[in-house]
Order: structure tokens, then C-alpha cells, then sequence
């Protein structure tokens, strides 16, 4: 995956756990989707690679892992600076 740090979401989902930084497209199959999580559960700030595929009900749109991984000391401090500014 290639380095996050400034760049800007297309997408930010405020859950009621984590917050979700959502860069791509995910309204096709074949979409390729990347999540930045904030820390939840003991987790730290983590990256989430995926593509989007049929699922087994028709018409609907499900997703595969592609790959994940931890940020970088830059990265978290990129998307600290962004959960100041959005919350």
C-alpha cells in the first residue's frame, strides 16, 4: 500500500467505535477501497486494502481483503491532525 500521509479522504464514516477515512471507489465490482481506521478495541491506526465483489445476493455488493497494515509514525500523526480538524 502506498503511503497516506497528506492525503485527503473521499469519504469519512463516524461509527460508533472508530472513525473511518475512506479513499476510492466503492460503488462497482472491481472498486478498490482503502479504510484507515482510528484505534478501537486495543487496536492502533490500522489501513484496509479492499475490492469490491458480487456477493451471493444479486444486485448486492460485498468486499474482499486485500491488505492491511499499521501506519507509519508519519501516517498517524497526518490522521491525528485530521481528527482535530473533523471532529
Amino acid at each position: 500500500m502506498l503511503s497516506l500521509v497528506d492525503t485527503q479522504p473521499t469519504r469519512i464514516h463516524f461509527g460508533s467505535k472508530f472513525i473511518t477515512f475512506a479513499y476510492g471507489d466503492d460503488q462497482q465490482v472491481g472498486g478498490v477501497m482503502t479504510c484507515v481506521y482510528s484505534p478501537f478495541d486495543g487496536r492502533g491506526w490500522r489501513a484496509v486494502r479492499f475490492i469490491r465483489v458480487l456477493s451471493e445476493t444479486p444486485g448486492v455488493l460485498a468486499s474482499e481483503l486485500i491488505a492491511e497494515r499499521a501506519l507509519t509514525l508519519d501516517e498517524i500523526a497526518h490522521f491525528e491532525r485530521l481528527l482535530q480538524v473533523v471532529e
